[in-house]
């Protein structure tokens, strides 16, 4: 069947079309998120947050200001590609095809029949059409997901159950936020939310993570009383990269020192190298003038001082009811 560009679309943002009434007036399948159409010079979109969580993260919805629709892109299990109908919303001007999105809203009666709502027309964002993200697949193996960045292009049916869950930054945002503090059950249980907000925690097994972020938490909690027994201001970051929808913390951010610290709860090799990496991640940030320490329970041995040392970072540990600290 070829493609009519004299079918008139007469639905208005707000208005309810079914998917098999869509299929009847203006052709395309009634299966997939992404329905390239058979008849018109349309793609057709479809989000239903629900449904997307069952096969992963899910980033669909508004940008916080409205301006852009994140779109998470076909394909249940492995990495996501931009071919196929992910190619269809890439290509979609090149292809005189225009994007159209509906989003699941109740049912039709008594019916399973699934409502969906027509949010609007829009087109990939020229400058910056899609972001990369990490999420789980229907399997539970973690995977990279492209993610569309969609502008309205005209009238758009805008309203909070269309926010996104996890919007991603369009630049990078880092700011102070308040320590961890209270007992240290409670920062644990902190912790432990902030890294299950990141899908590379997902599936750790979560009794090791528990042991090992517990003693993180009481090597944290004992660096910052005795920062503070020493009159220095003492904070965290909040980092949100350009291109991502999750926010890094750092550990211990002395204000007064102007160091930050990465905490580990052994200075192990793997540790000493996981800590090197996210504290240059982090020093990317938040600039030159602060320095990085690595925090252990005890000073790494063998070598490993030397590669802390070569990748510019210091090293503090406790000694005795005092702490050696970095730049001393």
């Amino acid at each position: 069947m070829s493609i009519s560009n004299d079918l008139v679309w007469d639905i208005e943002p707000g208005g309810f079309l079914t998917r098999s009434e869509r299929a009847e007036r203006f052709g395309g399948g009634t299966q997939s998120g992404i329905e390239p159409s058979n008849r018109a010079s349309t793609v057709f979109l479809y989000t239903d947050p629900a449904k997307g969580l069952a096969h992963g993260y899910n980033f669909d919805g508004w940008s916080p200001d409205r301006s852009v629709f994140f779109y998470t892109g076909e394909g249940q299990y492995g990495d996501q590609t931009l071919s196929g109908r992910n190619a269809s919303i890439l290509n979609h001007r090149e292809a005189r095809r225009t994007l159209r999105m509906f989003s699941a809203e109740g049912t039709v009666g008594r019916t399973q029949t699934k409502q969906q709502r027509y949010i609007g027309e829009f087109e990939v964002d020229r400058d910056r059409p899609f972001e990369w993200e990490i999420a789980p697949d229907t399997g539970g193996e973690l995977r990279s997901v492209v993610v569309f960045r969609l502008r309205p292009a005209g009238r758009t049916f805008a309203r909070s159950r269309e926010d996104s869950a996890h919007p991603i930054s369009p630049v990078t945002l880092a700011e102070e936020v308040a320590p961890l503090e209270g007992p240290v059950d409670d920062v644990v249980e902190q912790v432990l939310l902030e890294r299950t907000l990141t899908p590379q925690f997902l599936h750790h097994d979560e009794g090791k993570l528990r042991v090992a972020v517990r003693r993180e938490a009481e090597l944290v909690t004992r660096m910052t009383r005795y920062l503070r027994s020493l009159g220095h201001e003492v904070a965290r970051n909040k980092i949100v990269p350009a291109g991502s929808a999750f926010p890094l913390f750092t550990d211990i951010h002395d204000v007064t020192g102007s160091v930050v610290y990465e905490a580990k709860a052994s200075p192990d090799r793997p540790q000493v190298r996981l800590a090197v990496g996210q504290l240059m991640d982090y020093r990317r940030y938040l600039g030159d003038s602060v320095g990085v320490s690595a925090l252990f329970p005890r000073r790494p041995a063998e070598d490993l001082p030397a590669l802390l040392a070569l990748a510019g970072v210091a090293l503090s540990y406790p000694q005795g009811s005092t702490f050696r600290l970095p730049f001393e």
